[in-house]
């Protein structure tokens, strides 16, 4: 499992239910399972990856599973 930190304010913005594109330099493929936290280390979510674009040279554009569904068989 890899864990992505985040700004507090995206922290925020995934809790609300709000699953918009996170922007980030990390490499990861669909399906892994990955543990989202704010920077400060206050916050977390694990979830899984839903999808990923290469926006630029290591950047990416990831988009989360619902939390409350993504490990729902």
């Amino acid at each position: 499992m890899r864990t992505i930190y985040v700004h507090p304010s995206v922290m925020k913005r995934i809790k609300s239910g709000n699953l918009s594109p996170i922007t980030t330099r990390y490499e990861v493929d669909v399906g892994d399972i990955v543990e989202v936290m704010d920077d400060d280390e206050v916050n977390s979510v694990i979830t899984k990856v839903k999808r990923v674009r290469k926006v630029a040279v290591g950047l990416y554009q990831i988009e989360l599973d619902d939390p409350a569904t993504a490990f729902i068989e």
